[in-house]
């Protein structure tokens, strides 16, 4: 199991590796003309220090350095432009060109760069993060945020009887004193990271499933083979991040027992044939790796609604060479047998790719491990690999 895994997670890296997510978007040049094509969407990391940028789908990639361009961007989307800052590289600060993140652009600018803030007015300033400092007074020790930032905004900002005392350090709230200062001074400025609207995203899935049961109080002494088995399903994003899957399933376990009986001589075996179906929902939380339709993680939680289930028992007894499929000494081939059922539940993780195809569909390939409490009110447990490819609208 450990080793499927980490193929898994080796070919999926390896296959992102060499096949970049790019999307809709344009560079600006330091000419400042502006070239539309496709532009590779990657981490934060990535973002800031390289661009890779290609004129249509099936041109070969450019790469492109935050000396080399004035900017780039994506489509109704985030927007880079090249600046020099000090960074901190092996614990020495030093001037370097990067590409930033525009939050607004006009007479004030706001940048980002990972988690930190940039304001320009004229010059770049750093917006210190906050820090919790020690404070004593009288003998007692509070903590209070430095809140430094506030003071590069009032200083820099000024002349529009504005206060930044209240504002955040985080994104909305600095975005929002920003624009108001542009506002005041009468002059244009763009907001170029726009919310993205949330969309419920259905769509269709086909599992390959592959169960483990191990059944309790009776049937302990059964080695039971595993379930393969195919279903269809659909799946919807309740929020952002959040999705509900609903498939319906049949499960169908083969076990066996051999035991020699005292009051029999010879090899006796009992086949056990056990059929479920479900109505199986599962809610996942899901993690992406990288910006875009990237790889990514997810758990979640699992519950089966037992729809039908049967068990039988086929018993076969050998006597000096001569092999009788009986019960109870009668010639009957099969034995019913009643099992009490509930409702199971699990719980699971797993890793996936998601990739758009075009404007309207993406496709996805996930796989999950799931462990459960069985579905048996005698005690049982059991396990479940899971493949899923589908596509979302």
């Amino acid at each position: 199991m450990i080793r499927i895994f980490a193929f898994l997670l080796f070919f999926t890296l390896s296959f992102h590796s060499f096949s970049q997510d790019f999307q809709p978007g344009f560079i600006v040049k330091l000419s400042k003309d502006s070239v539309f094509g496709f532009v590779a969407s990657g981490s934060k990391k990535a973002n800031s220090k390289v661009c890779f940028f290609k004129t249509d789908k099936a041109s070969k990639i450019t790469k492109y350095l935050p000396t080399e361009l004035t900017g780039y961007g994506f489509k109704k989307d985030k927007y880079y432009e090249a600046k020099k800052i000090v960074v901190d590289q092996k614990g020495q600060n030093k001037k370097r060109e990067v590409f930033l993140e525009v939050l607004v652009k006009g007479n004030a600018s706001l940048y980002k760069y990972y988690d930190k803030f940039y304001l320009e007015r004229d010059s770049i300033y750093l917006l210190p993060k906050n820090i919790d400092e020690e404070v004593v007074i009288k003998n007692q020790i509070y903590s209070k945020s430095s809140n430094k930032y506030v003071g590069v905004l009032n200083s820099v900002l000024f002349g529009c009887n504005l206060k930044a005392d209240t504002v955040k350090y985080e994104e909305h709230s600095l975005a929002v004193f920003v624009q108001k200062y542009n506002q005041c001074k009468g002059a244009q400025s763009q907001i170029f990271k726009i919310k993205k609207e949330w969309k419920p995203n259905p769509g269709l899935l086909v599992m390959i499933d592959q169960a483990n049961i191990e059944l309790g109080s009776g049937y302990n002494n059964y080695a039971m083979r595993e379930s393969v088995s195919t279903s269809i399903g659909g799946t919807i994003d309740l929020v952002k991040s959040i999705s509900l899957d609903v498939f319906y399933i049949k499960k169908i376990f083969q076990g066996y027992s051999e035991f020699v009986s005292p009051y029999s001589p010879g090899l006796n075996r009992n086949d056990l044939h056990l059929h479920a179906s479900f109505l199986k929902m599962s809610i996942s939380y899901r993690h992406n790796l990288w910006r875009g339709n990237p790889p990514y993680l997810n758990f979640g939680l699992t519950f089966y609604g037992v729809l039908n289930s049967s068990i039988r028992i086929v018993t076969e007894t050998e006597n000096n060479g001569v092999v009788k499929t009986t019960v109870n000494n009668s010639f009957l081939l099969l034995k019913e047998v009643t099992v009490e059922t509930k409702n199971q539940t699990g719980v699971w993780i797993g890793f996936g790719y998601l990739k758009r195809i075009n404007s309207r569909f993406s496709g996805l390939a996930e796989v999950r491990f799931e462990k459960n409490n069985g579905f048996t009110t005698s005690p049982s447990s059991g396990s479940a690999l899971s493949f899923l490819f589908g596509i979302k609208f």
